[in-house]
């Protein structure tokens, strides 16, 4: 495909060149060269002739003179003409064409000049009149008169003998001559003022030929432009389309900026079309966006090739910032200097273009290297426009007349990169889409899976619960108990862990700012550990330093989760002495960032080896310490706790670490960005507040309970769970449930009672005929349609993903309580939603 496509590629190239450069030229005549001033074609035929001849060689010059033709005769003898090559520079590099010019004058030689070329032409039969001669003029810079005979027969711009009486014009053109034209010895003289350039005088050499086929030849020139001139633009104005339809790809709108500046280029190099549109264009104006759009597509290249094929290296990066900097810098001095000041900045401009390509063959040499297919088709491109660049280069210093070839090798480059980067954004979007997709297969497998482990891990925890709420006969059964609960908790804990992973990974963690009172909060979160300390017989320390501010704001439960892993860890790992959970303020060395707020959990176990202290932070790697080697020293663990607390600390903007040293404990730390809290804003509860309910005494309610949940156990440890003690033992109740096994029984049950029956409703998600959410959105439109009050409801599922989450509010749910059920977690939010609404209510 590579070799297909490349072959096509360099085919349409050749064609194109060659087409363009015969619009351009002409079948020119060689034979007859220019001499001493003088072109002799009194021996050439009418056919020779009629193929036209370019007026290159050696013509008279006087420079910083604008001679008129009825002073030239007269003035003969006082003249001193010099002899120089056409096309030639206008400034003093072809000073060693012209003898004992003083140096003082070389740069003079830039405003005026007078050229004279005596043309011999066949006598008798094969006279002037036997053809319609015509001159085609290219951009002569840059204002000039042409005088035939001593006949003026065209004037560009107004040249005078001052800058301020000179007025510029780029406007190429197609002269007749017939008319002025005499058998045998004719006179040709330019009068050219000009403009401070390095190209300067009759830069393109004219050509003398047929008119009609000069002017054909000229029309396709004209329609040539206006070809490439649409064809850049058009790109341009579908690529910034296509960037406006996902603002996703950043190399459409650089590649759009990069085609519209080759279109500006391409209509002012010749500016056939743009004067024939608009002959009183302002040539200044003109020559500035020539000169714009030539510092300003190397950067745009180099940031083209970069966002497609970003490096990380840092240095690669500010080299292309370096780029774009100066190309927006010689853009300014462009646009702000007069043309004596930015016609200088060429030499620079060639220093750009250099330091750009060798930033993009550094990018397609690393892109080629890891692999991808995009950059392997573009070295093709790349050295088209290489080749069109060095090309245009010797156009400008006249080594190489036709410009054509650099015009078609940029029209092959924009071709390319067109077709390019549509088939890298059809395959980043496709990619994106498969990622999408596999990202959903994996939230419905981590999903089905939460479901599938949570539901028998609720009966099993929830039956323990129970159990220990009995009086077992022998303390061994109670022992036994407490295992397998501690099992079912490490089970859990794991399911836990896997899902947050799996959220991390996937960029769909987010985290919530909330205020936290610091003491009260890592009070109740160490206090979780100290019967864990008591039986390992150690000391369990909290210190908060007395710079701490009372209140901070972040997401308190996924802080807490990460000190409670670093607090089990350090438990887990030491056998004798102390942990230590240290709160401090640390104080950033810069003077415009904020401070941190550092949590650190100091242990004195068996310690870490240095070779393990990075990789424990991977998934599923723990390290081999002392602790955890030899028979009976096995620590039970998946690798996934600090794994995840480093993606969590890494986005909440914070950083995490460990010190550690074998045999004498270890530190592990993580800090975060400190952001206070104004004590005053008493509409804000920290999140560390103790919530009614969260004891067994604050239980104390009556209530009608609506439940659906398909499973038999469940709905029985969900009523357990719900009743009292007392009310269990006295068979006596002050909650009523109405319990039924799938979400369209619940409904018919709501429905079918008078408003404000229940209290609460407390729906299982996955069940049979109506699941949780469409059971939810029932009742909710039942109240829409009659006036119903709005009555609370609680998802309690299995499925405990955060898009589950998400889809339970969004179905009108007003609580969320996981499976395996805690007995206190579930009283606590039934009991302060109850409380919430019937607040409302009154």
């Amino acid at each position: 495909m590579t070799v297909r496509f490349a072959s096509v590629l360099l085919v349409f190239f050749t064609l194109s060149t060659c087409t363009n450069a015969a619009v351009d030229e002409g079948d020119t005549m060689t034979g007859f060269v220019i001499a001493n001033g003088q072109l002799d074609l009194s021996t050439a035929s009418t056919y020779d002739m009629r193929r036209g001849i370019l007026l290159e060689g050696e013509w008279e010059f006087v420079p910083h003179t604008l001679i008129a033709p009825e002073d030239l005769t007269a003035r003969v003898a006082s003249v001193d003409w010099k002899r120089v090559q056409v096309p030639g520079h206008w400034n003093a590099a072809f000073a060693p064409n012209v003898q004992a010019v003083p140096k003082d004058l070389r740069a003079s030689w830039r405003n005026l000049g007078t050229y004279r070329l005596r043309l011999l032409l066949p006598a008798g039969a094969d006279s002037a009149d036997a053809l319609d001669f015509a001159l085609r003029i290219g951009n002569v810079h840059t204002a000039y008169r042409l005088f035939v005979n001593g006949r003026l027969l065209a004037t560009v711009g107004r040249p005078g003998p001052t800058a301020e009486s000179t007025v510029p014009q780029f406007r190429p053109l197609v002269v007749p001559l017939s008319s002025a034209l005499i058998a045998a010895e004719n006179e040709i003289v330019f009068q050219v003022a000009g403009f401070h350039h390095r190209n300067g005088g009759l830069w393109k050499p004219p050509l003398l030929g047929d008119r009609e086929t000069l002017e054909a030849d000229f029309a396709a020139g004209v329609a040539s432009e206006w070809i490439l001139f649409g064809l850049h633009l058009g790109i341009a104005v579908l690529f910034v389309f296509l960037y406006s339809g996902s603002r996703r790809h950043i190399e459409l709108l650089i590649f759009a900026g990069l085609s519209a500046l080759i279109a500006i280029r391409s209509i002012l190099t010749q500016n056939r079309a743009l004067i024939q549109l608009y002959p009183d264009f302002d040539f200044a104006w003109g020559y500035r966006l020539e000169y714009l759009s030539f510092v300003l597509i190397p950067p745009l290249f180099a940031l083209l090739f970069y966002s497609m094929f970003a490096m990380l290296h840092r240095g690669v990066r500010l080299c292309v910032l370096a780029n774009a900097a100066i190309g927006i810098a010689l853009a300014s001095i462009i646009m702000l200097t007069p043309a004596r000041v930015y016609t200088q900045v060429f030499a620079v401009a060639l220093a750009q273009i250099l330091f750009a390509a060798i930033l993009m063959l550094l990018l397609l040499f690393s892109a080629v290297r890891r692999g991808e297919f995009e950059a392997k088709l573009l070295v093709i491109a790349t050295v088209i426009v290489v080749a069109a660049t060095i090309h245009d280069d010797l156009h400008n210093r006249n080594v190489i007349q036709s410009v054509y070839l650099a015009t078609s090798a940029f029209m092959a480059f924009v071709l390319f990169m067109a077709g390019l980067l549509s088939y890298r954004v059809r395959r980043v979007e496709q990619d994106r889409k498969n990622a999408e997709a596999r990202y959903a297969a994996r939230s419905e497998f981590f999903s089905m899976m939460s479901h599938e482990l949570r539901t028998p891990l609720h009966a099993l925890m929830g039956m323990m619960q129970l159990m220990e709420e009995t009086n077992l006969p022998e303390p061994r059964q109670l022992e036994y108990m407490r295992i397998m609960k501690g099992g079912g908790e490490s089970l859990l804990a794991l399911v836990n862990d896997i899902l947050d992973l799996s959220r991390v990974e996937a960029g769909k963690m987010s985290f919530r700012r909330e205020s936290i009172e610091l003491r009260p909060f890592l009070d109740e979160t160490i206090s979780s550990f100290r019967g864990q300390a008591r039986q390992k017989n150690l000391q369990l320390i909290l210190h908060l330093e007395d710079r701490l501010p009372k209140m901070i704001a972040g997401d308190a439960f996924r802080i807490r989760q990460i000190v409670a892993n670093l607090l089990g860890n350090a438990l887990k790992f030491t056998a004798d002495g102390q942990v230590e959970l240290r709160c401090l303020v640390e104080d950033s060395e810069a003077a415009n960032k904020r401070p941190h707020i550092v949590f650190d959990v100091r242990d004195t176990g068996a310690g870490i080896p240095r070779e393990n202290q990075q990789s424990i932070f991977e998934s599923f790697r723990q390290a081999d310490t002392p602790a955890s080697q030899g028979p009976g020293k096995a620590i039970a663990g998946t690798g996934l706790g600090l794994a995840i607390c480093r993606q969590l600390v890494e986005g909440m903007g914070g950083q995490i670490g460990v010190e550690s040293e074998v045999g004498h404990g270890s530190r592990f730390w993580f800090r975060l960005p400190l952001i206070g809290v104004d004590q005053s804003a008493a509409d804000q509860t920290p999140a560390s507040e103790s919530k009614p309910g969260d004891s067994e005494t604050n239980f104390d309610i009556s209530a009608r309970i609506l439940l659906a949940d398909d499973d038999e156990i469940s709905r029985m440890l969900l009523q357990r769970f719900l009743y009292s003690k007392n009310d269990i033992d006295n068979e006596r109740t002050r909650i009523e449930i109405d319990a039924v096994e799938n979400g369209r029984l619940a409904f018919e049950k709501f429905r079918d009672h008078e408003e404000a029956y229940y209290d609460i409703v407390l729906l299982d998600m996955q069940m049979p005929e109506l699941n949780g959410n469409e059971a939810m959105q029932a009742m909710r439109k039942l109240e829409a349609e009659t006036n119903r009050k709005k009555i609370p409801a609680i998802a309690v599922t299995a499925n405990a993903m955060e898009d589950d989450v998400q889809r339970t509010r969004e179905a009108g749910f007003d609580g969320f309580v996981p499976k395996p059920v805690n007995k206190a977690e579930l009283r606590r939010v039934v009991y302060s939603t109850l409380l919430a609404n019937r607040s409302s209510a009154s």
